[in-house]
């Protein structure tokens, strides 16, 4: 019902009525700001109550929203903040978060991005769009962004016709343990929630004062209850109201974007090669705010969407991906690499299917940044590998990332790898260009000497 009602939301006023009396419309209403604001379960309450005086009163009804607001909550994490104490702060995989990215989005979003990370697109697009690159390439909302990309097609589009992620089938590919997927209390029916698991008791949790991180802890439920919150709402002003708040936020960031092309394409370069250990600490500090306003609210990715600093889009592009619990070019894709990379078709073809639809688009995503000297575009190209692989590599006599604590890139590896995206840049280029024409370039001479077939020659760790 949460999505019914976002989808119904952009395409204009929605009105929710429940003729029964049972307070479902206040309960509906809670929810679904829980869900599009990001803001905890009380304060969605304590919204309602004030622009519509009497709702959300019982006890189920308050349990329903503070249930609901743990398990949708932890969803919304984008950047694994390592210093963080939040209970739900976890390492992901590309993998995981793809499924955590299948429960927060709805409708459009939800089949755009279903397998490539909205953070990624939304942070290249806002490049793109400062330097003037921009296309309208992914303009169309019926098929998912990546189902037209070259790794779709050699994998015959087995993806295309695939049904939409819903919460019951994503939630039915994680363990019960998993520590980012909060079950959800089954409630009587007049709460419109009969059909969600239950929900651990008080005694279930961990450490129950944990419990309050991402929304309201089990054991405050009489806080809302009774003479005690109806004294506290009165004295509560609207403008100090977190969903008011958020809202306001958003009207403002909406009304007041940046202009688009302000930045050469040799800024573009510079910021992408731009190390993070050497960036001021005011712009590490403006990095960490993004990262944790995107991370608890809608705030971030409004500001996000409004960002003239090229540097601070650059860091984290490749900070998200340099967090990632596993490289996306791992030992598994990168010994596939190493076997294959003369027959670069074989190969992309070999490399895990979400892997494959992030490297593609991150490719693309340089290939339309124009004109750039091959030279910058050979260096832009190995930052991306080196991120993708969690591993440093000397690029104009730097060792890129240098502050991640990274091994460096064996020899071997480095230079099967790099043959193969140089030619897989073509590949790619040639597709999107003239997507019934893929041809596959041959490789290189100047690696014709130099045999990767052995892959404990190259040096994997």
């Amino acid at each position: 019902m949460i999505k019914v009602v976002a989808f119904a939301i952009t395409e204009g006023r929605v009105a929710i009525h429940c003729h029964a009396g049972l307070g479902r419309t206040g309960v509906l209403i809670a929810c679904y700001l829980v869900y599009s604001l990001r803001v905890p379960g009380n304060d969605a309450i304590k919204y309602v109550r004030l622009r519509r005086p009497g709702s959300v009163q019982t006890r189920g009804q308050i349990t329903c929203v503070r249930h609901f607001a743990q398990f949708i909550l932890p969803q919304s994490i984008t950047y694994y903040l390592k210093e963080s104490k939040e209970k739900y702060m976890t390492e992901f995989t590309l993998q995981r978060f793809l499924k955590r990215q299948r429960i927060i989005l709805h409708g459009y979003e939800e089949r755009n991005f279903k397998y490539l990370p909205k953070i990624i697109h939304v942070i290249c697009e806002r490049i793109l769009q400062l330097c003037g690159c921009h296309t309208n390439q992914f303009i169309s909302s019926s098929t998912s962004i990546t189902s037209e990309f070259l790794c779709s097609k050699l994998n015959g589009n087995i993806h295309r016709h695939e049904s939409i992620y819903s919460i019951s089938s994503t939630l039915s590919d994680n363990t019960p343990s998993s520590p980012d997927l909060i079950k959800i209390p089954s409630c009587n029916s007049s709460y419109a929630c009969s059909s969600l698991p239950v929900s651990p008791s008080p005694s279930e949790c961990e450490d129950p004062a944990d419990s309050s991180q991402f929304s309201d802890s089990y054991s405050d439920l009489s806080t809302l209850d009774g003479d005690e919150i109806r004294e506290e709402i009165d004295e509560q002003l609207l403008s100090e109201n977190k969903c008011f708040q958020e809202l306001q936020t958003q009207k403002s960031f909406e009304e007041n974007l940046s202009p688009k092309e302000i930045y050469g394409i040799s800024d573009v370069v510079t910021a992408l090669l731009v190390d993070y250990e050497n960036i001021d600490e005011q712009s590490k500090q403006i990095i960490l705010q993004y990262e944790m306003e995107i991370n608890s609210s809608q705030l971030g990715w409004a500001r996000l969407k409004a960002e003239t600093n090229m540097t601070i889009l650059t860091v984290l592009l490749f900070e998200w991906i340099e967090n990632l619990k596993l490289p996306v070019l791992g030992k598994e894709n990168l010994e596939t690499i190493v076997i294959h990379y003369k027959q670069p078709e074989t190969c992309f073809k070999k490399i895990i299917l979400e892997d494959a639809y992030l490297i593609e688009y991150l490719i693309n995503f340089l290939i339309k940044i124009r004109p750039m000297p091959k030279e910058d575009q050979d260096d832009v190209l190995m930052r991306i590998v080196s991120s993708l692989t969690q591993q440093t590599i000397i690029i104009n006599g730097k060792a890129l990332p240098s502050d991640k604590g990274f091994r460096k890139l064996r020899e071997g590896t480095l230079k099967c790898t790099t043959e193969f995206f140089k030619v897989l840049l073509s590949m790619i280029e040639a597709h999107h260009n003239h997507p019934e024409i893929t041809s596959s370039p041959t490789c290189d001479n100047s690696t014709k000497d130099f045999d990767c077939s052995n892959v404990e020659q190259c040096g994997f760790h």
